[in-house]
Parts: structure tokens; sequence; C-alpha cells
């Protein structure tokens, strides 16, 4: 299981450097829904699939909105860019949201590029979630991964996830972490704080 990263490690932008170069990982932004919407247009059929779970051609305009509609004190998403020429272009997204069952819980999601798979980009990406998470006092990671999605489920398993099979959709697999809590931040907090907890 790869560690989780401290919590120094969840503060972006950040330059990250990978075996296809470096590449730099900031926080979404409203203003980013061009730069979205191109990277997703820019997917193979596959890969827009294995991340939507349908199989769309670009984003429809509403959750082009949705995904860069971020709950700041709940939620997190990133971007990844690299530069193309002259310009920096999104080569990969990732996040965790509200889970609609459980507030102690986080559904995360994580697409990379095409051409920039088995880069190691996918495995920084989801220890950057784990790690942000677990400093927000996020208890439990989840995910829904298509079967065919091989890699993904791979990646998980390398991070520590759960793989089980999905509890209503059997085209897909839950995978579930448990995470710690992060002591420090206890320990660091007022002890007001701690005592109403």
């Amino acid at each position: 299981m790869a560690p989780l990263l401290d919590a120094a490690a969840t503060v972006l932008p950040t330059v990250w450097v990978g075996s296809a170069g470096a590449v730099v990982l900031r926080a979404l932004e409203r203003s980013d829904d061009a730069m979205l919407a191109e990277f997703v247009r820019g997917l193979s059929p596959a890969s827009r699939r294995e991340r939507f779970h349908a199989g769309v051609p670009e984003l429809p305009a509403p959750w082009l909105r949705a995904l860069l509609r971020v709950d700041a004190a709940r939620e997190f998403a990133l971007i990844a860019l690299a530069r193309e020429g002259d310009r920096s272009v999104c080569i990969a997204e990732a996040r965790y949201a509200l889970d609609r069952e459980r507030d102690d819980t986080r559904e995360f999601a994580l697409v990379v590029a095409d051409r920039w798979h088995r880069q190691g980009l996918g495995a920084e990406l989801l220890q950057r979630l784990l790690a942000h998470a677990r400093t927000h006092g996020v208890e439990r990671l989840v995910g829904d991964v298509q079967r065919s999605n091989a890699a993904m489920v791979q990646l998980a398993t390398r991070a520590g996830f759960r793989v089980a099979t999905h509890p209503e959709d059997a085209r897909l697999l839950r995978v579930e972490r448990q995470l710690a809590p992060d002591r420090a931040a206890e320990t660091s907090a007022p002890r007001a704080w701690r005592a109403a907890a």
C-alpha cells in the first residue's frame, strides 16, 4: 500500500515531475470551463465512458457547470496541466465530492489523458486526494469503477482500497478505503474544538 502524503503535499499549485516530464497540479477553478471541456473532448471514447459511465462525446453544459461547482469546505478538485507549445493544457482531473448517502464519506473520480497513461500521474493524483481528504476529516473514500477498467481497479488496490461488487449496478465495482484520522490535526486543534467533537 502506498503511503499517504502529508498535509504539505496538498498545497497547490505544485510541480510534479513524472517519467514524461513536469506537470503543474493545481485546484480546479471556475474559469477552467473551456480547458476542462477541451480535455474531455480529447479523451478516447473508452476513457470518457470509464470516467462518466456514459458514452458522451463531450460534456453537456449542465455536467460541466456541476464539475466546476466545488464546495471547497467539503469537496476537492484538482487538475494537472502540461505545456503544449506556448500554452498549458489539462491532462488530468481528479476530485472527491459529497456522498449522497453518508456525511463522513466522499466519492472520488479521476481521469488522465490517454497519452499520459502509465506515467504515474493517476497514482499521484489519487495520493493527493487521499491526503487532502484525511487532513480535512473525511473518514471514507469510495469510487464506482467500470468492471472493464482494470487499470483503475489496480490503481485503487495499490492505494489500499478494498474492491467489492457494486450494490446496485452489476457493470460496476465499488472501491472503498477507510481513512485514519489525522492525529496531528486533532492535537493541533484548540482543546475546546476537540472536546466538542
